[in-house]
């Protein structure tokens, strides 16, 4: 096996010209195979709201909330058309009765990562027949993308922060 601290210098060349929207799906990608636990949002466990918050936690946004506060708050702006994804943090939410329940980031044209299942890890998913099983099912589906200045005023706030649901792993890293 390779030498992963050596690789661990390259990772950060990478990142360093990578842009905003390119960064959040690198750190996104970092939770494939992480187990699905609730209020959990580390590379070993999270949950859906976790793919998006880790992502932004480690772009140095300090944001834990949920799915439906992601939708209200923070992807503010309607997507158009998705499949343009380059460039943009788009994230997909599902609901019903006005409360957003579900969301899974757009990771690639067509591929989201979804965490939605205890007995399944964290994967990677083609948008559309998941999108059709939600539609089966009565949700809204909405796509929307990140308003950067929304969640830069989220993160100041104590309210929606990591610290009040700190996981072991967040802690670890900014200490």
């Amino acid at each position: 096996m390779i030498d992963l601290h050596k690789l661990a210098d390259y990772e950060i060349q990478k990142l360093k010209i990578m842009g905003p929207a390119e960064i959040f799906r690198y750190f996104c990608v970092k939770l494939i195979e992480a187990d699905y636990v609730m209020g959990k949002e580390n590379i070993f466990e999270t949950d859906c709201s976790g793919t998006v918050c880790f992502p932004l936690f480690c772009m140095g946004l300090n944001i834990r909330c949920t799915a439906h506060y992601l939708y209200s708050h923070i992807f503010t702006t309607e997507a158009g058309d998705f499949r343009q994804y380059l460039g943009r943090v788009l994230a997909v939410f599902y609901g019903q009765h006005g409360n957003i329940t579900h969301v899974s980031p757009i990771i690639g044209r067509g591929a989201i990562l979804d965490a939605v299942d205890p007995d399944q890890p964290v994967q990677i998913k083609a948008l559309a027949p998941v999108m059709g099983w939600y539609e089966d099912h009565n949700y809204s589906i909405h796509v929307k993308e990140i308003d950067w200045e929304a969640a830069r005023l989220v993160a100041r706030q104590e309210e929606h922060s990591w610290e009040r649901e700190a996981d072991e792993m967040i802690k670890e890293l900014v200490r």
